[in-house]
């Protein structure tokens, strides 16, 4: 694909699918999906950690803990590592082009 004069960002929604498109000629990421990444990464929103005690099913309290079992002391550490690595794994493909969160 040839280089155009106009700059082409892409939109990612999908840390793991970036190592699809970091060969592309194109000018960084436009766009990180944060809505995608919570809901396909990190998989608990985050409200649903600073208040655990609002959850009301029991088969979603049971699933955020065993996502969160390595965050004892402070279940929102894990949202805020999740997230952090899924960000940093799409800048790091991209690199040293701009990645926009």
């Amino acid at each position: 694909i040839p280089r155009t004069k106009t700059k082409v960002m892409i939109n990612v929604a999908d840390p793991n699918s970036a190592l699809q498109w970091w060969y592309l000629p194109i000018d960084g990421v436009g766009l990180v999906r944060m809505e995608f990444l919570i809901s396909n990464h990190i998989k608990v929103h985050p409200m649903a950690l600073v208040h655990p005690d609002r959850v009301e099913s029991r088969q979603e309290k049971k699933e955020i803990e065993s996502l969160t079992s390595q965050f004892k002391d402070d279940p929102t550490e894990y949202f805020v590592d999740i997230l952090a690595r899924g960000v940093s794994k799409i800048a790091a493909v991209f690199y040293p082009r701009p990645v926009i969160v």
